[in-house]
């Protein structure tokens, strides 16, 4: 295997996805050299493996009964994450502690007491990792629409409101209708930049938080899937959710969600390209 994997070629070739990746086998080979230059082939090659399996759940998925679906929308996800935490981070990890004493830094209190987590997190907290994909490598657009496809029930107004950047009088939202689809000039969260951090910052912490909450506390989650073929309108999953914000403040209540795993999954793979380059680069500055 270690023999195979030295010849970029043969990569390329056992594997079309990164020509997918790159845009054509020539470029792909190209890169899958600076991997290979800086030690990181085997980076490389996993990427693509996740990415081959994850294609093949696309191919199956409308044969899968609804249950083995869920799961699939599940792994989906996991994989999708475990993919953007590996590319957005071009340092190696290490523990809190051992991160401290190279720093030459003292934290008596321990990591959730200490005023230096916060810069040992931005290097090397998965979450982190997840939350800057979010806010770096998407548009405007597709934040915008991503924080969107999650609304909560509020009984006051009788309606459906986007979670993440509802600023109630400033958005216009009737009956689950949000001026961002009639104009983005109406939109608060799209005109101001604070806003839309915040919102899609708040909007990744919710995906990671589902994603941990199945992986660490054996919780299933559900995702809508796509109307078949043919037919109009949305594909709504109606839901009860408790979920803490990064401000501290709990939510409790009816959620309706229209985000696919397959969207996301587009998302991540319409800037693997990015990703992997900017990670290369990072890497060749370190060594």
């Amino acid at each position: 295997m270690s023999e195979r994997i030295l010849n970029c070629k043969k990569i390329v070739d056992e594997l079309p996805v990164i020509q997918a990746i790159f845009g054509s086998r020539g470029e792909a080979i190209e890169y899958c050299k600076r991997f290979q230059k800086i030690g990181e082939v085997w980076t490389l090659y996993h990427v693509a493996q996740f990415l081959y399996f994850l294609n093949r759940f696309q191919d199956v998925y409308s044969t899968l009964d609804d249950y083995v679906r869920s799961l699939v929308d599940i792994n989906r996800l996991i994989m999708m994450a475990s993919i953007v935490e590996l590319l957005n981070s071009a340092k190696d990890f290490v523990t809190f502690d051992k991160w401290v004493k190279q720093k030459g830094k003292n934290c008596e209190l321990g990591k959730k007491g200490c005023k230096i987590w916060h810069e040992y997190n931005k290097d090397h907290g998965s979450a982190e990792k997840f939350r800057t994909f979010f806010k770096d490598y998407l548009t405007k657009e597709e934040k915008i629409r991503l924080m969107k496809s999650v609304q909560f029930y509020q009984k006051k107004r009788r309606d459906f409101l986007p979670l993440f950047c509802f600023k109630g009088p400033e958005c216009n939202v009737q009956y689950s209708y949000c001026t961002f689809d009639s104009g983005k000039e109406g939109c608060p969260a799209y005109v101001s930049k604070r806003r839309m951090d915040k919102g899609i910052k708040e909007c990744a912490n919710f995906l990671y938080a589902l994603r941990s909450r199945f992986v660490h506390e054996a919780k299933l989650f559900f995702l809508p899937r796509p109307l078949p073929k043919g037919v109009g309108g949305s594909s709504w999953l109606f839901d009860y959710l408790e979920y803490k914000f990064a401000t501290g403040a709990c939510f409790k209540g009816t959620i309706m969600m229209e985000l696919f795993s397959a969207q996301f999954t587009e998302l991540v793979q319409k800037n693997l390209k990015a990703l992997m380059i900017n990670y290369v680069e990072k890497k060749s500055l370190k060594s």
